[in-house]
């Protein structure tokens, strides 16, 4: 472990910054980052502070964990800002604290107007991670997702240890009799992180020495073909993905459902604010199926998220802003105006003052003329019109009649005097 290259990896996140934050928990890791950061300051101007939430899980033990951290901090010269977190009655601890944690995080570089923070997560973390991601089957981005430098909701989480292993970090803080604390439920293996460290890969590490050099290779070199191929998709989505009004949509390709497109519907999702942890390549195998299907079928993601596919394209939204989407207007002075539905506009120009009614799309809407009854969802149908859309479809209606479908007919001829659409 080269300490010189972890100072001037760290250096590089800390020019032109006066504040560095760090989290620390207490822990070994943590203790050794919080030490190398406090190194680094020495020949720089920045302001270092530590930050630590105090989750009241583990009884007298959390507070013991604060003590340590504050006492630290101040034998050092450093700030420190502590959280204190309200235990939650029911719900996913784990969860819980990740979401205090950065919540936290992201309050103290706001208010300090900086973004980077550094996490101590090493080398066995990054393993550890990946194995419990490919175990749960979580999507390769998320499977290859723990790098150095990761945005995380504006913040910068920085990551300089990945490269290092926890076994030399407390090797260096017993050889400088500095004082950490250790979690004893990471001993409890009914957690799947703590029977994957003891079971299958500590024993993996008596057998193989050298397997976590390896790893780390392959995992850089993985990384960046992904790195490729994201840049291969971003490409595709910034060519073939519109969004209008809340709904994103990507035309339907020829070829079938491919590993590109799933990637692009899982960042049309992601702009929705779609958790990414929540995205699992089981999906893939759904939205194949899914893709094989003819048009109009809708594909419920989760409460709320939505794939629908139509004719020529396949939209993501999220419901509730579907809500937000408003059609029905009243027009009755002489004027231009503007008609909007997701993904087409029209002009509408008034020639005198008239009174127009404008309202979206309902089911059983019809038209009779000259003895014959018209089914707007029919007209629709025949010009294409996804099903997802129709509800937004604006109707003008002139005399309490539907005069004209934007589009795609008029019935009111008489109309063609008075109003214009384009």
């Amino acid at each position: 472990m080269g300490m010189q290259k972890i100072i001037s990896n760290i250096n590089n996140y800390c020019k032109k910054v006066e504040h560095v934050f760090i989290g620390v928990s207490g822990g070994p890791d943590s203790i050794f980052l919080l030490y190398m950061l406090n190194e680094a300051r020495k020949g720089s101007n920045f302001k270092l502070f530590a930050l630590h939430i105090n989750y009241h899980l583990r009884s007298d033990d959390s507070n013991k964990d604060e003590y340590l951290v504050r006492e630290t901090c101040k034998k050092w010269g450093i700030d420190i800002l502590v959280k204190d977190a309200k235990r939650p009655s029911k719900g996913n601890l784990e969860k819980w604290a990740r979401d205090i944690r950065y919540a936290f995080f992201k309050e103290i570089l706001e208010e300090y107007n900086e973004e980077n923070i550094f996490i101590a997560h090493t080398l066995d973390d990054l393993i550890e991670t990946f194995f419990m991601k490919i175990i749960s089957g979580r999507s390769i981005n998320t499977i290859f997702g723990m790098t150095e430098k990761t945005k995380n909701n504006g913040m910068n989480i920085i990551r300089p240890l990945l490269s290092v292993e926890k076994k030399e970090i407390i090797e260096f803080l017993e050889k400088k009799k500095i004082k950490y604390r250790i979690d004893r439920s990471n001993s409890d293996i009914r957690y799947t992180r703590n029977f994957l460290r003891r079971d299958i890969l500590n024993p993996l590490s008596e057998r193989f020495h050298n397997w976590k050099e390896h790893f780390i290779d392959f995992y850089n070199d993985e990384r960046e073909l992904l790195d490729y191929a994201n840049d291969e998709v971003s490409k595709f989505y910034n060519k073939n993905v519109e969004s209008d009004l809340g709904i994103y949509r990507v035309p339907i390709s020829e070829n079938g459902f491919q590993i590109i497109h799933f990637e692009v519907l899982k960042q049309m999702l992601f702009e929705l604010d779609y958790p990414q942890d929540l995205i699992k390549r089981v999906y893939f195998d759904e939205l194949r199926t899914f893709f094989q299907k003819k048009g109009g079928k809708y594909l419920k993601i989760s409460q709320n998220y939505y794939i629908f596919k139509g004719y020529r394209y396949v939209y993501v939204y999220k419901e509730s802003e579907l809500k937000k989407i408003a059609i029905k207007r009243r027009l009755t002075e002489k004027g231009g105006y503007e008609l909007i539905m997701p993904f087409k506009r029209w002009s509408i120009g008034l020639k005198r003052d008239i009174n127009i009614e404008i309202r979206p799309f309902k089911y059983g809407d019809q038209v009779e003329k000259e003895g014959k009854k018209y089914l707007i969802s029919e007209l629709f149908k025949k010009n294409k019109v996804d099903l997802l859309l129709r509800q937004f479809y604006p109707l003008i209606i002139y005399n309490s009649r539907i005069a004209i479908v934007p589009g795609i007919r008029i019935f009111d001829e008489g109309l063609k005097d008075i109003l214009e659409v384009k």
